[in-house]
């Protein structure tokens, strides 16, 4: 999707990824940036999300990562990386293998402390996942 500006220092907002790759199922709706496990679809998905923000933060600032699901964060979810620069392209990304039921609504959401505007960059910020085979 096209670059994203975070205006909530501090807050995590829903990363709007509006554009889909792969979507066999029909489960993702990109109007709401929401990923709904399908009816008979449940067990355990690996996740990955990634983030960019180019030029900010400064020195010691951050940007976060985390997936959502059902409106808490998910365990295992989590990442974050601070910038050792002042004016420093940072990144941060994150892969993990959780279990989730038909129904589960999953969405990817980011926090940064720049005290300003962050914009994350396309096509680095990104997010997706797909079921394993027997799990």
């Amino acid at each position: 999707t096209s670059d994203w500006s975070h205006t909530s220092s501090g807050s995590f907002l829903t990363v709007p990824c509006a554009t889909e790759a792969f979507d066999t199922a029909g489960a993702y709706d990109n109007s709401t940036y929401t990923f709904t496990v399908p009816s008979g679809k449940g067990g355990k998905y690996f996740f990955h999300w990634s983030a960019e923000v180019s030029d900010n933060p400064d020195d010691g600032e951050y940007i976060k990562g985390r997936l959502n699901k059902n409106g808490s964060s998910m365990d295992y979810s989590w990442n974050t990386n601070k910038a050792n620069a002042n004016n420093q392209t940072t990144a941060v990304s994150h892969s993990f293998i959780v279990e989730v039921a038909a129904g589960d609504a999953i969405k990817y959401e980011a926090n940064q402390n720049s005290g300003s505007n962050a914009t994350y960059g396309a096509p680095y910020t990104f997010w997706g996942g797909y079921k394993l085979i027997g799990g």
